[in-house]
């Protein structure tokens, strides 16, 4: 049962970390651009 939690709590982490790399990067092309 531990393990379930475990393996869940890490897909969620891998997810929410993909998307604020993906927000970092499009925030720096933004900064980019503007320039």
């Amino acid at each position: 049962m531990m393990l379930l939690i475990q393996i869940m709590l890490f897909i969620v982490g891998t997810i929410v970390l993909y998307i604020a790399i993906s927000d970092i990067f499009h925030m720096l092309d933004k900064i980019k651009q503007g320039k």
